[in-house]
């Protein structure tokens, strides 16, 4: 019996929380294809910026995002302190403030490749809200970092329904503070988010109820 119930409850719990300790890809502007004329090449103290809104129903956990970068040489890659953010947005749909920033992975020069930025602290992506994806660098010796682009510039895929844009604006260019930035931009650069659905309060209960009850019977 008491095998019996456990086996019960193991299923339930399972039933309930299957997408919870797994991350996936809730988003991507990366179709497999890179174009050659329409990527982002940040030189010193510029950045881009490349705008999502998220879908009505679920938080989510940011476990890391990727980019499509290209390093030339060791001159751009010796040269080039590269910093990943994400950015609240403003009421006029643009950049407002700086929510979390990415711990940078190791890059390498020569050929375009995919970089997996993890955030530096939990973050959550809240339902229904605009979020600026903001990429910048501070170069020096001429260095560049150029953020690649699809064939089509415009790609981009949600399995949850998130869309691409804050409002009428897709993208951002500029120096300085990305909150100052005015340069309009129709090109998404390629990035891909992975996530973890956050717990809804009931399940979390449920969970501490069924492990409470697993310890209940293991003691008699």
């Amino acid at each position: 019996m008491k095998k019996t119930c456990s086996s019960l409850l193991t299923l339930l719990l399972l039933s309930v929380f299957p997408v919870c300790s797994h991350a996936a890809v809730i988003m991507t502007s990366f179709d497999g294809t890179q174009s050659t004329t329409s990527n982002s090449d940040l030189g010193n103290n510029q950045g881009k910026a490349v705008a999502f809104t998220m879908p009505v129903g679920t938080d989510y956990f940011v476990d890391s995002i990727d980019l499509r970068l290209f390093f030339a040489d060791n001159n751009d890659l010796d040269n080039s302190t590269v910093s990943l953010s994400l950015w609240g947005n403003s009421g006029s749909n643009d950049p407002d403030s700086q929510l979390v920033d990415f711990t940078n992975p190791t890059f390498s020069a020569g050929s375009t490749a995919t970089f997996s930025f993890v955030p530096s602290t939990t973050f959550t992506l809240e339902a229904d809200t605009s979020y600026w994806l903001v990429l910048t660098n501070s170069a020096t010796n001429n260095a560049e970092v150029s953020w690649r682009t699809t064939s089509s510039a415009s790609f981009f895929s949600s399995s949850i329904g998130a869309t691409a844009g804050a409002g009428g604006n897709t993208a951002l260019f500029g120096s300085g503070s990305p909150d100052t930035w005015t340069g309009a931009s129709s090109v998404i650069n390629s990035f891909t988010v992975n996530a973890t659905v956050v717990p809804e309060p009931a399940s979390g209960a449920l969970l501490l109820g069924g492990l409470s009850f697993l310890a209940l019977r293991r003691r008699r």
